[in-house]
């Protein structure tokens, strides 16, 4: 009887483990579809460049933005 509780508490740690595990190896899966979507969307992205002038990235519209501004600005100017 003595070895008995040791017995569940094995089999409770034991179960703990698995689940640990299971929600790394879910954790890693959602890591690789994230990485798959994200290659997708960069894939999408560029087939976009290609067919019309779109510049993605926030940099890219921030740039032309203020290009566009210095160029109306300069136009004031004159």
């Amino acid at each position: 009887m003595g070895d008995k509780p040791y017995k569940i508490f094995k089999q409770r740690s034991h179960l703990k483990k698995r689940k640990h595990r299971h929600g790394e190896k879910r954790s890693l899966n959602a890591r690789c579809a994230t990485k798959d979507a994200n290659i997708l969307a960069d894939s999408i992205t560029q087939s976009s460049e290609k067919t019309s002038a779109v510049t993605r990235g926030p940099s890219h519209v921030m740039n032309a933005t203020k290009n566009s501004f210095t160029e109306r600005e300069s136009e004031n100017n004159k």
